[in-house]
């Protein structure tokens, strides 16, 4: 079962995806705080991290170069990040 991790600092939001994810057959973890997030992670620990951009702390993005920097290169991602929400591609 593929593990999938949910970063935002807004808990019903956290839930929200955890539950979609479950429904889709992962293994969900929520983390409330990037910063806890970062202290979890482990190679191979998550297949797939959603996160929030705009979290107090650190943000979204600090938080995926961080990540990024923790895992040995591999070359079969596509994406390093897909943003959801308001603020993320303009026209808000």
């Amino acid at each position: 079962m593929a593990i999938a991790w949910v970063i935002d600092d807004d808990s019903a939001t956290c839930d929200v995806i955890c539950a979609m994810l479950k429904e889709l057959g992962y293994e969900a973890r929520s983390f409330n705080k990037a910063r806890e997030a970062l202290a979890n992670y482990r190679p191979g620990c998550a297949d797939v991290v959603i996160t929030d951009i705009r979290m107090p702390g650190i943000d979204g993005l600090e938080l995926t170069r961080a990540l990024k920097k923790k895992r040995p290169a591999r070359r079969d991602y596509c994406a390093d990040r897909i943003s959801l929400g308001r603020g993320c591609g303009g026209g808000d």
